[in-house]
């Protein structure tokens, strides 16, 4: 099934900006609590994939179109590509943005 180029262009927007709102959530929250090293790295890597699943979750389930409940592959070609690893690099980024400056503030 192909995805009409518009809409796939929309839902990968929509996808990369609930990725970046809870990438600076959760980079904020990071610094708040001044987790450093391993522990940072295990946090990201744990809120990227609660947040992935969430979303996959919310389309899935809480969804409905004219035939029903959705599903994420009426949204997305390759769902666990790009709603997990799509913009990765991204994702780090802006995650890491937000724990070092968050993490500055709290210590000074």
């Amino acid at each position: 099934m192909s995805i009409f180029p518009p809409s796939k262009i929309h839902n990968l927007k929509v996808l990369q900006h609930y990725k970046d709102s809870s990438c600076i959530i959760m980079g904020s929250l990071c610094g708040i609590l001044e987790l450093q090293a391993i522990n940072g790295l295990v946090f990201f890597i744990g809120s990227s994939i609660l947040s992935s699943f969430l979303y996959y979750m919310y389309i899935n389930h809480f969804t409905t179109t004219e035939k029903g409940r959705a599903n994420i592959s009426e949204y997305f070609e390759h769902p666990v590509r790009e709603v997990l690893l799509g913009n990765i690099g991204r994702q780090i980024a802006t995650f890491t943005m937000m724990w070092c400056l968050l993490g500055a503030l709290i210590s000074h």
